[in-house]
């Protein structure tokens, strides 16, 4: 082999090898989106005047704890 075609096979494989990556990293975004929402929507549920109104209902200490 001469020097320019092993130079076009490892060009092959770099590319190949950065599509592998780009492929996995999208595979996982799903994942990980999905567990930020997760996350933030628990955050917003947790932090809304409803569920306030129903902790100070079941316990007033904890709710002057909570809005400190």
């Amino acid at each position: 082999m001469n020097q320019e075609t092993i130079a076009s096979v490892k060009q092959a494989g770099d590319w190949l090898a950065g599509g592998i990556t780009l492929a996995v990293i999208i595979g996982w975004l799903p994942t990980i989106a999905s567990l930020l929402t997760i996350v933030y929507m628990t955050i917003r549920i947790w932090e809304s005047a409803t569920v306030r109104r129903l902790l100070r209902a079941v316990c007033n200490d904890c709710a002057a704890w909570w809005e400190r």
